[in-house]
């Protein structure tokens, strides 16, 4: 790399995708969350939300198709 090189923006995404845990998260028994370590070797795909659905067959006693919408709607549990 030459001191001239310029980073294209899509590299600055996946550099910001790409992060270590910090140190700071050492001290705890349990890893807190947004601290995990993370990362990313491929794009995150472009997905529209209003045509996204899960399908649950196969082995299960009621297959269902639900949309984003109808997972967001459940109960907590």
């Amino acid at each position: 790399m030459t001191s001239d090189h310029r980073y294209e923006r899509e590299e600055l995404q996946l550099a910001f995708r790409n992060r270590g845990m910090p140190l700071e998260g050492l001290r705890y028994d349990v890893t807190p969350t947004g601290m995990h370590y993370l990362l990313t070797h491929f794009d995150i795909p472009d997905v529209d939300m209003n045509a996204w659905k899960l399908e649950v067959d196969g082995l299960v006693g009621k297959p269902s198709t639900l949309s984003l919408d109808d997972i967001k709607a459940l109960p907590p549990r």
